[in-house]
């Protein structure tokens, strides 16, 4: 619970951010719909990294089927805020506690109203020699349609919202001494999704696909991304730490990593990152959390209720996901979304980007991407060798202009 000492009846916005998450500025947005005064302290707007996570919802568990559904939802509602930023990715899923049976897979199809590419497509793995060693332990696989997304850029967009509703916006640095009071302040932790990760750098095991492991703790995402292996760990509530420490390791010599006990620290400071993931009040400040955005949803409707008691204001979460419309993640959805990057991509072509690179730049900046094509032509001339740096030099100039506007007055 948040205590009442917190609350300052003298403020002059209602709620302060100080710094930024995913939780964060979901609740910043739920809070200025509501007609709330929302102000934020940050250092930066975003960071300058790509690394999208992959967001994984297909229930292969029966007691999974009603929540994965209403994951489903909330995802196809977040995702007309910013519906490229939510990308379809093949993920093959192993387990060593379910057994993956065809009729099985085509009821959850059915169910979820999977069709043409979204159809799941159950793999003998021992057929393929990249699962070699993986098919000697699980055998079986299903192949599956999730979700990548893009946590900074959504961040990215949620706060541009924000601002064009009225939120203020000011750096939080020894140099800024304009200060504002809020009625609550908000301290946002810094993103957890690094912490319940094992990185290994230059590093692949080879598989065209990202890999879901379903084990009797929890699950483990397995993905590449520029030379390195990440391995992104859920795990379940009740799990002891020596227990989740001796599936993971296991886990990870099933599927062909050398040596995995040499990780045992890292995964005790994973297990320790999952077991944090909490609101809580701290002398002046409400700590808010990064949530894994399959649980986002209930963290924001809990949090902003607690807010809302302390504030006799309401934060209409429930109100305001109801209004939003519903964004289809289908096959139809995302050959529309790929239809409108080839058609960009023909006007963006005689600057030498490559198609790969364009895709990277059109589902991160679709609503400015005319705008980076014509800073790309008009910036050709003084390096047209290198299209590469062009369009690097491009998206750098474009982030750090629309980071200025965010701190001058609308």
């Amino acid at each position: 619970m948040i205590r009442k000492e917190i609350y300052n009846h003298e403020g002059e916005f209602d709620l302060c951010f100080n710094g930024i998450n995913l939780s964060g500025a979901l609740l910043a947005y739920f809070a200025v719909r509501s007609g709330l005064k929302v102000e934020f302290r940050l250092e930066k707007i975003m960071s300058r990294g790509f690394n999208p996570g992959i967001i994984a919802v297909y229930p292969f568990r029966t007691s999974q089927v009603v929540r994965s559904f209403f994951q489903i939802r909330f995802l196809e509602k977040l995702s007309s805020l910013f519906p490229s930023l939510l990308y379809p990715v093949k993920i093959m899923t192993v387990s060593d506690v379910i057994k993956f049976t065809a009729g099985q897979i085509h009821f959850l199809d059915r169910f979820l109203n999977r069709e043409h590419d979204f159809i799941s497509v159950p793999v003998n793995l021992s057929k393929y020699s990249e699962y070699k060693i993986p098919g000697e332990y699980f055998k079986r696989g299903v192949l599956v349609q999730e979700f990548r997304f893009d946590y900074e850029m959504a961040v990215f967009e949620l706060l541009k919202i924000c601002r064009k509703s009225g939120a203020h916006f000011s750096l939080d640095n020894p140099e800024n001494q304009q200060i504002h009071s809020a009625k609550i302040t908000l301290n946002c932790r810094p993103s957890n999704q690094d912490g319940m990760k094992l990185k290994i750098e230059n590093y692949s095991l080879g598989f065209s696909n990202s890999l879901r492991i379903i084990n009797t703790t929890g699950e483990i995402i397995l993905r590449e991304h520029e030379g390195d292996t990440f391995f992104h760990f859920c795990l379940q509530k009740s799990v002891s730490e020596e227990k989740f420490l001796r599936s993971a390791i296991d886990s990870l010599n099933n599927i062909g990593v050398e040596n995995s006990e040499r990780f045992r620290p890292e995964l005790q400071s994973i297990y320790c990152a999952n077991r944090t993931n909490k609101t809580y009040s701290k002398q002046e400040k409400i700590e808010i959390s990064d949530i894994e955005l399959n649980n986002l949803e209930k963290y924001c409707v809990r949090t902003a209720r607690e807010i809302s008691a302390l504030l006799k204001k309401k934060i209409r979460v429930k109100e305001t996901i109801g209004s939003m419309k519903r964004n289809s993640l289908d096959s139809s959805w995302f050959r529309n979304l790929l239809l409108e990057c080839d058609e960009k991509y023909d006007l963006a072509k005689q600057t030498g980007v490559d198609y790969k690179d364009f895709s990277y730049y059109f589902f991160r900046y679709r609503n400015d991407i005319d705008e980076l094509i014509e800073m790309a032509y008009s910036r050709m001339n003084t390096n047209r060798k290198h299209p590469e740096q062009v369009w690097l030099n491009v998206e750098s100039e474009r982030i750090n202009r629309i980071e200025k506007e965010f701190f001058v007055e609308i």
